[in-house]
């Protein structure tokens, strides 16, 4: 099972939490990795330092050494104000600590009286927490807000007008969003800190238009298991006659995602703008992968209404049956072989993906 399916469960499964993470942190759904980043480079051979050793197959984009490297510290104290500390990374991101005001300090002070007079605990519910802006860079989305969509409510809401009024981003969240399988969002880790949102956003949007318009590598951690090149189902020209050009050469990618992998199961196709569209063949249990994906939706349409999923099967094309996952996935099944479709990321609809995923089921239908 894919990770973001797993993801999608537990997410779903706890609604409130989700939302409260989604408002007071800057996670990102379906992100492969959140990276460490000095300066972010470019290359045309080798490895993304402290990424993999594998060769690459195309032009790749090297992250920073550390994740306060994608913007210089200067410009970012130009536009928050001066650092109380140097920035540090931290496990979510870089952590731009801010000098306390007085005036916050004594507002501070007031609801620690009335916390105390009022028997509420803890007193100071900000001391564990520094005063600060968090900047979180993502380079490997996976998925796009389908999950967060049909959790409805507030949070299906916003991610809906962030869409509509975007300036820059496929989806606008935590003053910031993604773009493709990028991600960047900055936020006051306390709801006292003085900083606009109007700056985080502008914070995030300088952030966004620094990073390479190429792919990322896999961790060095990833170890596929030897499988037939992925990327003869659909070739470059096919793509690009969907996409549009293609920045690089189709590439083979890790776990159904856009990061790079040379033995990598599935096929990425990159196009402009960080948007990736995502192939992942089943040479055999095509059907287990389908049924599975109808499992995991049975479960979660106990607490979420899902139209398009239920109506999946009526799709009608080359294939006996198909099925959209939670996450955004569109799959078709020809006897027992399957195509997974990562389309929320890419530059084109489910229209467009039908039109890629019928040409690349046939072939693995072929056996081609």
């Amino acid at each position: 099972m894919r990770t973001s399916q797993i993801a999608a469960i537990s997410c779903l499964t706890a609604v409130v939490a989700c939302a409260k993470a989604e408002s007071d942190q800057a996670p990102v759904e379906g992100a492969r990795t959140s990276t460490s980043a000095s300066s972010a480079t470019t290359r045309q051979a080798g490895a993304p330092s402290g990424k993999t050793d594998a060769p690459s197959q195309v032009p790749m984009a090297t992250p920073p050494s550390d994740a306060c490297g994608w913007i210089p510290a200067p410009e970012v104290e130009a536009m928050i104000g001066p650092f109380a500390a140097p920035p540090r990374p931290t496990g979510k991101g870089c952590l731009y600590t801010l000098p306390i005001s007085p005036d916050v300090a004594a507002m501070r002070e007031r609801l620690a009286e009335n916390n105390r007079k009022f028997g509420i605990t803890p007193e100071r519910p900000w001391l564990d927490t520094p005063y600060g802006v968090l900047l979180e860079v993502g380079v490997g989305v996976a998925t796009g807000e389908r999950t967060l969509r049909l959790m409805g409510g507030k949070l299906a809401e916003s991610v809906k007008a962030g869409q509509s009024a975007s300036t820059g981003w496929d989806a606008v969240r935590l003053n910031g969003g993604r773009l493709g399988t990028i991600s960047v969002t900055a936020v006051g880790l306390t709801a006292d800190v003085r900083v606009p949102r109007d700056t985080l956003r502008e914070l995030s949007a300088r952030v966004r238009d620094r990073i390479p318009d190429l792919p990322f590598a896999m961790p060095a951690d990833f170890h596929p298991q030897a499988s037939p090149d992925p990327c003869t189902l659909l070739t470059r020209e096919e793509a690009e006659a969907v996409l549009g050009k293609l920045v690089v050469a189709p590439y083979r990618s890790g776990d159904g995602g856009p990061l790079a992998h040379p033995n990598g199961e599935s096929c990425a196709y990159h196009s402009a703008k960080h948007h990736v569209f995502v192939i992942t063949p089943h040479r055999s249990g095509g059907k287990r992968e389908l049924d599975l994906t109808r499992v995991i939706g049975g479960v979660m349409d106990a607490m979420v209404s899902d139209s398009e999923a239920a109506a999946a099967d009526t799709i009608e094309g080359t294939w006996d049956e198909t099925a959209i996952s939670r996450d955004g996935r569109l799959l078709l099944r020809k006897d027992d072989r399957a195509i997974e479709l990562e389309f929320e990321t890419s530059s084109t609809d489910k229209a467009g993906a039908l039109r890629l995923g019928k040409i690349a089921i046939v072939r693995l239908a072929s056996g081609d």
